[in-house]
């Protein structure tokens, strides 16, 4: 299936486990987990198996559809509960960049920042870390993606969603 819609509380295996095999086993798959439980921890390992949304069954009609829409176009669902950091930071440390890399949220922010044009001072100015942070933090996503320029890291955050063309 494209899209598969699972509870956390399953009979005989929850549906954290069902969605580590589900992603195992058929990696084109996006899965929305539909819960009545508001945990940032199961939030956290839900998206760490492989979730690509996480929704509250108290969600309304309207963003239950968004959700199943945007995980069929293959982008991750962000509820309006959850935190935009905290959600960002482990869908883009767990999905979608290339060859299984592990980014960090900090270098998922920075290269963000980056491929919006922003050098490198102005970034650590934003995030209130030095200037040597931002570099170390670059240059360490670049090299987890094997990117060899910003050019490179623009391209890499239009494909992954990470800006807007």
């Amino acid at each position: 299936p494209d899209v598969v819609i699972i509870n956390v509380n399953l009979p005989g295996i929850n549906g954290i486990e069902a969605t580590r095999r589900i992603c195992r086993n058929s990696p084109s798959t996006q899965v929305l987990i539909f819960t009545s439980e508001d945990s940032e921890d199961l939030m956290r390992e839900a998206l760490c198996a492989g979730a690509r949304g996480y929704l509250l069954k108290s969600a309304s009609d309207e963003e239950i559809i968004d959700a199943i829409e945007a995980l069929a176009a293959k982008q991750a669902y962000r509820s309006s509960f959850m935190d935009e950091k905290l959600f960002d930071g482990l869908i883009n440390h767990t999905h979608g960049n290339g060859g299984g890399a592990r980014l960090t949220g900090r270098e998922q922010e920075i290269l963000r920042l980056v491929a919006r044009g922003h050098r490198n001072k102005a970034i650590a100015a934003m995030l209130g870390i030095s200037v040597k942070t931002v570099d170390t933090h670059r240059a360490a996503a670049m090299r987890k993606l094997s990117l060899r320029s910003t050019v490179e890291v623009v391209h890499y955050a239009i494909r992954e969603k990470l800006i807007q063309a």
